[in-house]
């Protein structure tokens, strides 16, 4: 390993990593011109995500630990973060999400180092307040910060909206590794079952209701239809509440013996799964309380990798993944008629499955490869100081 390599430290909150932030991980290994450290209050999933160093307060004696966080309540960082930046002589901080950028902005005025800030989605579309709300969360971050980064043109033009200036943000698509995703063209034969996936979290955003309900009204009249739904609720009211609303849109379709729920499944299990399958829906909309996909979700990109037609939403930057007519299927958010016109087309033109499955690898092969796209010319601005 080259030592002399600068060193970017990566603030990613509470938590190194959710079990959800793939992406996270992804950006990160793929680097090649830096060495990265990362920054959290505790670590979990290690397996799943294995990485050193990681500087974590679980990982201190009792003593150690409760003085950092009352010293973080005073002075808005935790010190054994900024020693363990100094000892690895960090010359740039990024912020995984805007919150986080909130916290580690006064880090980074400790370590008179840039910050680099990532917003991916809620972080930049919900506040009680409105875009008001954001622009007065984010001010000081938008003034201090070094640079921004958003996922696609429509994450850009939501940062610009709640006052980032345009001059200060990069797009950078977050990429997968095809190498961990094989592609598999799908066939549908006469008579043969038609399977179809969703995966997603139980909120709002990720629209599976409506997505659930397509499915059913066709399902009713196409026996060849089977559905599976990977995710599952957590313990919130508000996810509950979709959960109940997708069981009881199944339990009165009439077509509940072709709908499994298959829980939550790590990545390796999802991608095995999705072999299986011959369509991925993610009917994504915007929350009632604002939240938003930001870019894309990743798993779109992954299904599209995996040679599978994709029906989703004209909804933030999912149009840059998924083009309609070529890649797969667009419809309007919210709306069904159209998730289930997508669906009885796919039925009806089986041809198009194999051939909008290769136009979705190709596109993600062009524009969504983590090795090929990666994080390090946007450090270099920063690092050589030209920006």
């Amino acid at each position: 390993m080259d030592e002399t390599r600068p060193v970017v430290a990566h603030f990613v909150g509470k938590i190194y990593l959710k079990a959800s932030e793939n992406w996270i991980y992804r950006q990160v290994r793929a680097l090649e011109t830096v060495r990265s450290i990362f920054l959290a209050k505790r670590r979990q999933n290690s397996e799943a995500y294995p990485w050193e160093p990681v500087y974590t307060l679980d990982a201190l004696p009792t003593p150690n630990r409760v003085y950092n966080q009352l010293a973080g309540e005073l002075v808005g960082y935790f010190p054994f973060h900024r020693a363990a930046c100094r000892r690895g002589r960090v010359r740039l901080l990024h912020a995984h999400f805007g919150l986080n950028a909130i916290r580690g902005l006064p880090l980074a005025r400790a370590l008179r180092v840039p910050m680099l800030v990532s917003f991916y989605g809620r972080d930049m579309y919900h506040h009680r307040d409105g875009a008001s709300g954001l622009r007065r969360s984010y001010r000081r971050v938008f003034a201090e910060g070094a640079g921004f980064i958003a996922e696609g043109p429509a994450a850009r033009e939501q940062l610009v909206r709640i006052g980032c200036p345009p001059e200060k943000i990069h797009i950078h698509r977050l990429g997968i590794d095809l190498s961990e995703i094989p592609v598999s063209l799908r066939y549908i034969g006469a008579g043969t079952p038609v399977r179809v996936l969703m995966a997603a979290r139980f909120t709002e955003k990720k629209g599976l209701p409506y997505g659930v309900e397509a499915f059913c009204r066709v399902a009713a009249t196409d026996s060849r239809l089977h559905l599976t739904i990977v995710g599952e609720a957590d313990a919130s009211d508000a996810e509950q509440r979709i959960r109940q609303q997708i069981h009881a849109l199944v339990a009165r379709s009439g077509v509940a013996s072709r709908v499994r729920f298959a829980g939550f499944l790590s990545n390796a299990e999802l991608h095995a799964l999705a072999r299986e399958h011959h369509l991925f829906v993610h009917p994504s909309i915007r929350a009632a309380q604002g939240d938003a996909e930001g870019g894309h979700p990743v798993v779109i990109t992954e299904m599209a990798a995996a040679g599978m037609p994709v029906i989703a939403t004209r909804h933030c930057d999912i149009p840059e993944v998924v083009v309609d007519r070529q890649t797969g299927w667009l419809c309007e958010e919210r709306s069904v008629e159209q998730l289930a016109a997508a669906l009885r087309e796919a039925l009806a033109k089986p041809d198009l499955i194999p051939d909008y499955g290769a136009a979705g690898r190709k596109l993600v092969e062009e524009k969504y490869d983590a090795r090929r796209n990666t994080l390090d010319p946007v450090y270099a601005e920063y690092l050589s100081g030209s920006r």
